[in-house]
């Protein structure tokens, strides 16, 4: 077989697999103990969290209670997919325990959002990111997602 026809094939492979992994993940509240294991016991009241889970990963969305406008999420998995734009800003910050860098875009619409790629050991890689319509908004949502307990408390979770 050619070499880039057996690229081609493997391309298509990949992307039919993440397209069907997408087709059967739902979002869904998560569960009283992974809430508890995974976002903590005291988990924010300030969002609402969902959970899509997929075949080696779960994403989790938090979404503001008012008078907040924005998300926050994060990609947990062994393959997260951000990739930083060439234009994009870059502050040292914490998630947490972790030193990160935020990589921040201004949106035409004049929203804010900054997203990081860390490696938390033992397989584990979290993207996560912040989007919000205000500096201080930003600010505000970033220490909520700093609280979760996955990102407050050292060590990669129990994996499933």
């Amino acid at each position: 077989m050619h070499p880039f026809t057996r690229t081609l094939t493997r391309l298509l492979m990949l992307l039919a697999a993440a397209m069907l992994a997408s087709c059967s993940s739902t979002a869904n509240k998560p569960s009283k103990e992974e809430q508890a294991n995974l976002l903590g016991p005291g988990a924010s009241k300030a969002l609402r969290w969902t959970k899509v889970a997929g075949p080696d990963f779960n994403v989790y969305h938090g979404f503001p209670t008012p008078p907040f406008q924005g998300e926050v999420g994060f990609y947990l998995g062994g393959h997260p997919s951000f990739k930083a734009a060439e234009g994009d800003e870059k502050h040292a910050g914490r998630l947490g325990t972790h030193k990160v860098t935020w990589h921040r875009k201004h949106r035409p619409d004049g929203s804010l959002s900054q997203a990081t790629v860390f490696d938390m050991g033992d397989y584990w890689k979290v993207h996560a990111w912040v989007h919000a319509y205000s500096v201080a908004d930003l600010a505000v949502l970033t220490r909520e997602l700093s609280a979760v307990d996955l990102f407050s408390k050292s060590g990669p979770p129990k994996r499933e």
